[in-house]
């Protein structure tokens, strides 16, 4: 894995559906700014039928493990 240096910063990419709204577009890609600013993102990819409930106790699932492992961010102000 080589190492980056500020004037070397990893590129992403990511994939963007077709029939998203051209608001959310930018909403995700604000979001992926502000995450890979503050720490790197973890991305859980669930199925189109997940119920919302699955959604938040997968959620709360990978909370847990990053916290428990010492790798959380602090919020930031």
């Amino acid at each position: 894995m080589p190492d980056f240096t500020e004037q070397q910063e990893p590129k992403f990419s990511f994939p963007i559906p077709d029939d998203w709204s051209p608001s959310l577009r930018l909403a995700f890609a604000e979001l992926m700014d502000k995450a890979l600013a503050d720490g790197f993102p973890v991305v859980i990819p669930v199925r189109g039928d997940a119920t919302p409930d699955q959604i938040e106790a997968v959620i709360a699932d990978m909370r847990a493990l990053v916290k428990n492992a010492g790798l959380a961010v602090p919020p930031s102000a």
